[in-house]
C-alpha cells in the first residue's frame, strides 16, 4: 500500500512473445495466484478503505477464471468505493466482459496498441486485429471505463509517416484522451536485441536501451 494506492500482481507470464518485450521471457508458463487469495486481497482492500487498486498483470484477460472472480469482486466494490485498474488487450472485450469490469469497480485499462503498420506487427510477432481492437475500447469506453493507449516509436520495419498514421488512428477514433509514446527500448534477452544487427538497431548500450535510430527511423 502505497498513499492509499494498492498494487497487486495475481498472474506472472504472459501468453504472447512479442519480439521486444522481455515479460515472457522471465516466467516459463502461465502461473495465476488463486482466486480466493485475489479475493480475499480485494477484500482486504475495501475494508481498509483503499481508493485504488491497480492489478499489475500484463494482460488481465488471459485469465481463465476472470468472469467468474469479476463477479465475486463486484458483490465486495458493490458501492464502488474501490477504483480498479489494470492491463488488458482489447480485442478479448466482448459486451458482456465489459459490463463485468464496469459492474466490479474498473475504472481504466492501459491498452497496448504499440502501431498499426502491419509490416512492424509482423516483424514483432504481435497479432493485432484492429476491428476486435476498436470494438474493445469502444465498449469499455461506453461503460464509463478510460483507455490509456500504448505507441512504441521506432520499431524495426516502421516508418515515420506509418508512425503518424498510428498516431491519427488513435485521435481519429476518440482513444486519445491518454496516449502514452515511448522509444523503443532494446532489453537484453528479448528477440530484438538478440537480432539488433539484422534489424539495423543502434541504441543506447546502457539501460533503458532506448533506441537512437533504425535503418529507417531515427528519435
Amino acid at each position: 500500500q502505497i498513499e492509499n494506492i494498492m498494487l497487486l500482481e495475481t498472474q506472472r507470464g504472459c501468453p504472447y512473445h512479442c519480439a521486444f518485450c522481455y515479460y515472457n521471457k522471465s516466467h516459463a508458463g502461465l502461473v495465476f495466484a488463486d482466486q480466493s487469495r485475489v479475493v480475499e486481497a480485494v477484500q482486504w482492500a475495501c475494508d481498509q478503505g483503499i481508493g485504488e487498486l491497480f492489478l499489475l498483470d500484463p494482460s488481465l484477460n488471459v485469465r481463465p477464471d476472470l468472469r467468474d472472480l469479476l463477479h465475486k469482486i463486484h458483490r465486495i466494490n458493490r458501492g464502488k468505493r474501490l477504483a480498479i485498474f489494470s492491463e488488458i488487450r482489447a480485442e478479448g472485450i466482448d459486451a458482456e466482459l465489459a459490463d463485468l469490469f464496469a459492474d466490479a469497480g474498473f475504472k481504466g485499462f492501459e491498452i497496448g496498441l504499440q502501431t498499426t503498420h502491419p509490416p512492424a506487427l509482423k516483424v514483432m510477432r504481435r497479432t493485432t486485429d484492429i476491428e476486435r481492437f476498436l470494438s474493445g475500447t469502444r465498449l469499455l469506453k461506453a461503460n464509463g471505463i478510460s483507455v490509456a493507449v500504448d505507441l512504441i516509436m521506432g520499431l524495426p520495419a516502421d516508418t515515420p509517416s506509418a508512425f503518424r498514421k498510428s498516431v491519427d488512428f488513435v485521435a481519429e477514433n476518440d482513444l486519445d484522451e491518454d496516449v502514452q509514446l515511448f522509444p523503443l527500448t532494446v532489453l537484453p534477452g528479448t528477440e530484438f536485441r538478440r537480432r539488433h544487427k539484422d534489424l539495423g538497431l543502434i541504441f543506447d548500450p546502457h539501460p533503458p536501451y532506448a533506441i537512437e535510430r533504425s535503418m529507417i527511423f531515427s528519435i
